[in-house]
Formats: structure tokens, C-alpha cells, sequence
């Protein structure tokens, strides 16, 4: 008896544990050619013995040029996103953000009671789009896995473990580089795929919607694009 409750003791600590583990924000890059995204999280600095907020999260954007100098483009002031979900276009001049982390089955964040974005894109440093989970999900409940503690740390299901943000795998331009051609991805483009297999393509310049499909059974999370109608199509 006293070894199964120590056993029992020792489950709930280590959930316990889990729970109240989160991967802490850092600051990280997100590079995409020539162009990276300086992303760092809430600062503190020390005032009589204590840490206080000195400013929130924000991110910048870099140029890389030619001669190996870096030129800074734009900044924005924002949540704090991931490595993993944030998308830099092919560009730079666009730039999205996702979050789930401590989002609730009610579609809100506990530990950010003045806001309930979770997708945000910018466009040369200005907000263009801003989602809340009630505007991408029609079913929080079946994506949003709470942990023993009312925690949980992403919406997903058995299909499609987590949402997917980045480039378009079916939108291309054309470029030029001292007079060779090549292919890139589409700038203005931005595929969003949720738990619930809906793809959204949006474009990044306006942060409007421009199609919205059901992913079909058969399309595997890595294989994940847009079938219908091109959209961007010149």
C-alpha cells in the first residue's frame, strides 16, 4: 500500500512537472535567403532588488546584402512566437506569427488576458491580419488537449498533430540572379493548416483570405497543399 501510493505520488509530481514546464521563451533567428527575423522575448532589467518588465516581446527584420553588410528593414512589438511557428517570406517584407501555447478550450490564453490572437501577420512592420482561434477552429474542445492541471501546450488530434504555417508548396515566382533564372516561393502566400484539416491560403500583403478547403484523408501532413483554383494566378 505505502509503495503504490508513493508510486502515485511520484505519477502526479512528474505531470505536475510536466504541466508546469513549458518550453521558456529565448531569443532566436528565423532565416529565409538573404532575409532573417531577430525574434526576442519579454525583457527585464533589475530595479531595486527585483526584476520588473522593461518591454515586450518584438521581432526585426534583417537584409543581408550583396557585400555581407546587414541592413535592418523593419520592426514589429507582438506575442511571442516559437522557432517552428514563425514564417519569414521569401522577400522579407512579410512575416507571420503563431501561438497556442496556454491557449484554453474557451479559445483564450490564461497567461495573456488582454489578447486572444493566435495568428498575426505583418507587412513591413505593420499589422495587417490578426486571428483568434475562433476565427480558424469551428471545434476548440477536440483540438485543445487539457493537461491534468487545466494546461495544455498546443491544439492537435490523431490526423494532423499540430497546425502548420509557412510557404505555399503550389505557389512560385520566377527570379533572376545575374542573368540566371530560377524559382521562389511565392512571397504573398501563406498556407495555414489546422487540427481539424482545413487549409487556409493567405495573402501576406493584405492578410485577406483567399481560399478555405478541406485537406483530403489521403494528403499526409508533410504533403499538405492547396487544391483548388489558383488564387494567385497572374
Amino acid at each position: 500500500m505505502k509503495g503504490l501510493l508513493l508510486l502515485s505520488l511520484f505519477c502526479v509530481s512528474i505531470q505536475f512537472a510536466t504541466a508546469w514546464s513549458p518550453v521558456s521563451p529565448y531569443q532566436h533567428v528565423v532565416s529565409r535567403g538573404s532575409f532573417f527575423f531577430v525574434m526576442l522575448p519579454t525583457q527585464y532589467e533589475k530595479k531595486d532588488g527585483k526584476f520588473v518588465e522593461s518591454d515586450g516581446p518584438s521581432g526585426t527584420s534583417y537584409r543581408v546584402t550583396w557585400k555581407g553588410k546587414i541592413k535592418k528593414m523593419w520592426s514589429i512589438k507582438s506575442f511571442y512566437a516559437f522557432p517552428g511557428d514563425i514564417h519569414l517570406s521569401s522577400d522579407g517584407k512579410s512575416v507571420a506569427l503563431f501561438r497556442n501555447q496556454f491557449l484554453g478550450q474557451d479559445g483564450t490564453f490564461f497567461n495573456d488576458p488582454d489578447s486572444n490572437s493566435v495568428l498575426r501577420i505583418y507587412r513591413k512592420g505593420k499589422l495587417v491580419a490578426d486571428f483568434e482561434a475562433k476565427d480558424l477552429m469551428t471545434d476548440l474542445k477536440k483540438g485543445i488537449v487539457p493537461t491534468l492541471f487545466g494546461i495544455q501546450y498546443g491544439w492537435q488530434n490523431q490526423d494532423l498533430h499540430r497546425t502548420q504555417l509557412g510557404p505555399s508548396r503550389k505557389h512560385f515566382v520566377t527570379t533572376e540572379t545575374e542573368g540566371r533564372p530560377g524559382m521562389i516561393e511565392h512571397p504573398d502566400v501563406l498556407q495555414f493548416a489546422t487540427f481539424e484539416r482545413i487549409l487556409f491560403l493567405i495573402d501576406s500583403k493584405t492578410g485577406v483570405v483567399v481560399s478555405r478547403n478541406p485537406i483530403p484523408k489521403e494528403q499526409k501532413e508533410e504533403e499538405i497543399t492547396d487544391s483548388s483554383i489558383d488564387p494567385f494566378a497572374e
